[in-house]
């Protein structure tokens, strides 16, 4: 049997850049904080859905020079609508799908229909330009365990 040796912690390559849009009943649309993929070559969101009691969920990417101008990405990157609870979904990008200039991105989720869903949403960015990625946590990341 071969031996595997890690040399370097899987927390030292992702980070924790925008707090997580906790677990809560969302009756509106909302944007999840930017990620700069200056300094990460990856972003993933994982949007947890529970229980829909009515509506619809879109969810896309967009772009941005200054993290203020929003823009959607081209070609677009986003998940086919959810109507119904109990759905785990992600959403990645790589920092060469941005448009030249473009360094922010975040997930825009757009909630229709007379909403009334319990979610939560982690981002997560990966390949930092420097490591240990903690360095670039969030304000609400206030502890990584590591065994």
């Amino acid at each position: 049997m071969e031996t595997v040796v890690f040399t370097e912690r899987l927390t030292e390559s992702i980070g924790l850049p925008a707090n997580p849009a906790h677990a809560a009943t969302r009756s509106a649309s909302f944007n999840t904080n930017s990620v700069n993929l200056r300094q990460f070559r990856r972003a993933l969101w994982i949007i947890d859905v529970g229980t829909i009691s009515a509506g619809t969920l879109d969810a896309k990417v967009q772009e941005s020079p200054d993290s203020s101008s929003w823009f959607d990405l081209v070609p677009a990157v986003a998940i086919t609508q959810i109507t119904a609870g109990s759905v785990t979904v992600t959403v990645e990008v790589r920092s060469d799908q941005l448009t030249s200039g473009r360094r922010f991105v975040r997930l825009a989720l757009t909630l229709g229909g007379g909403p009334s869903m319990v979610m939560a949403v982690i981002t997560l960015a990966a390949e930092p330009d420097q490591r240990p990625a903690k360095q670039f946590d969030a304000g609400q990341i206030t502890e990584r365990v590591v065994a």
